[in-house]
């Protein structure tokens, strides 16, 4: 069961392989530094946009899940009232 952000392999993933990118950017010819500048930066901010996302849809779900219950019970009290 995923409980927390650590739990998603693709989290995992983003991490490890940040090692990775900084040795295939440090390839790249000084004379092209702001690509690697660019790759490092993009790189290094999939991890927390992942955390960002898995936070914002952790706080969704029940609220979410509360207007439903709402919305379908306004919906019975309607049908209810329409007979």
């Amino acid at each position: 069961m995923i409980k927390d952000v650590t739990d998603l392999e693709i989290y995992g993933l983003a991490l490890e392989n940040l090692e990775l990118l900084y040795y295939l950017t440090n390839l790249i010819p000084s004379d092209h530094r702001k690509i690697k500048y660019q790759a490092n930066e993009a790189g290094e901010k999939i991890a927390p946009q992942i955390a960002e996302g898995f936070a914002k849809k952790k706080k969704l779900f029940p609220r979410r899940l509360t207007n439903c219950f709402l919305l379908g019970r306004d919906f019975r009290n309607r049908q209810t009232e329409n007979r």
